[in-house]
């Protein structure tokens, strides 16, 4: 299913994974002897014959995909549209989870126009502009009215167009998605809020 990965800084990539790259709860278990680069979290599609999303990677800051992992978990638990941004000083990506009863199907979506590419899909926003707004009212709202105006188009990468309407159990999306959030949170612990004390 969906897995958050973490890698070894010193590691040189591509549009592969990095070689030290490990799903962060092998990470937690193992504890290699470095330390993530948390800025730059992989976000990976494990499904048989699937896309792995590699080149759509890596994904971004981990304190701003972990909230976002527990918000897609309380949409889809509603039978609702939920959405993953990409957290990074590129050109943001939208993953859509669009659930149908007992599926989920992913899709990249094509890149939203301004404000809305810089809105998260999070109440509490890591990003704050400067006017008063409800950024995930905002983006849910152009999203769901846009929707068939939103398949990435030949501009986008070969990966954005390959990742459209996969079918996921929504069960098991849903599980493997809060269970990502713990592990993210827990290394988030680790590095981040005791380096703070």
């Amino acid at each position: 299913m969906l897995h958050l990965y973490v890698y070894d800084p010193k590691d040189d990539f591509d549009e592969e994974l990095p070689p030290s790259a490990l799903p962060i709860s092998v990470y937690l278990e193992q504890q290699p002897g470095w330390i993530p680069a948390l800025e730059e979290t992989w976000l990976v599609l494990e499904v048989s014959g699937g896309e792995p999303l590699t080149q759509l990677n890596p994904f971004g800051l981990l304190d701003f995909l972990v909230p976002q992992l527990e918000e897609a978990v309380r949409r889809l638990e509603a039978g609702k549209l939920a959405l993953i941004r990409s957290a990074g000083d590129w050109t943001p990506l939208f993953l859509a989870l669009e659930p149908e009863g007992e599926v989920t199907r992913l899709s990249a979506l094509a890149t939203l126009p301004r404000p809305w590419s810089a809105y998260y899909p999070l109440s509490k926003s890591p990003f704050f502009t400067p006017e008063s707004v409800d950024q995930r009212e905002a983006l849910y709202t152009y999203v769901e009215e846009h929707r068939g105006l939103l398949c990435p188009g030949q501009s986008a990468s070969k990966a954005e167009r390959a990742l459209q309407g996969v079918e996921l159990p929504t069960d098991e999306l849903v599980q493997s998605l809060r269970e990502e959030a713990q592990k993210g949170r827990h290394l988030l612990e680790i590095f981040v809020d005791k380096g703070e004390k």
